[in-house]
């Protein structure tokens, strides 16, 4: 009776601490997939492509441009349209410091000038900071009130305004021939081609398609 007793509360005891199977805890790990599918991954690459074929489309424009203006046929109208330029500012830096000397014999600008001089040195002499920048206000002052007066009288030069006409004919004639020559690089015909092939790209690329 006791061996029989002990086998069943060794079997009751048992029972109680095995988990049934509604108790019973489960591990299980899954994968799971990408919300956008494989699409997403394909997607990525195929715009990783486009991408290089942009960049391949763009260099290919720039070589193109570079090839274009290995040829220039307006490189002598260029030429003479610059010396035109540099003659003219010449000229005028010419007048300019003639027109500048004359200025002296009229006694307004002279005393301005020696004003001018003179606080300049006042500035530089001074030692006391406060008293060297209101020299230096002074000085400002007086330059600016110097150049008035200059230029009422140099504005009325007649070979400051010969040379000063002369300046604004050949950079207008410049500008135009800069402009003809643009437009000559544009109507490439590989630039023609490869600004097409980039536009067909940014196009695809385009979110709005």
């Amino acid at each position: 009776m006791k061996s029989i007793r002990s086998l069943i509360i060794a079997t009751l005891a048992t029972a109680a601490l095995t988990p049934t199977a509604a108790h019973a805890v489960w591990f299980s790990f899954s994968i799971k997939p990408h919300p956008y599918g494989n699409s997403h991954a394909s997607g990525t690459s195929q715009y990783g492509a486009m991408r290089k074929q942009m960049s391949a489309a763009q260099s290919d424009l720039t070589r193109a441009y570079a090839m274009a203006a290995k040829t220039d046929p307006l490189a002598d109208e260029t030429k003479t349209a610059q010396a035109a330029l540099d003659k003219a500012r010449a000229d005028y830096a010419t007048a300019l410091a003639a027109g500048r000397a004359d200025l002296g014999k009229y006694p307004q600008i002279a005393k301005m000038r020696a004003d001018v001089k003179r606080i300049g040195m006042d500035m530089n002499a001074a030692s006391d900071p406060a008293a060297r920048l209101d020299k230096a206000h002074d000085l400002m002052k007086a330059r600016n009130d110097l150049n008035a007066a200059e230029w009422e009288v140099l504005g009325v030069d007649a070979d400051l305004a010969v040379s000063k006409a002369a300046i604004t004919d050949a950079m207008n004639q410049l500008k135009d021939i800069q402009a003809r020559r643009q437009s000559q690089l544009q109507q490439d015909p590989n630039v023609v081609a490869a600004r097409q092939r980039l536009a067909a790209m940014r196009q695809q690329m385009s979110p709005r398609r």
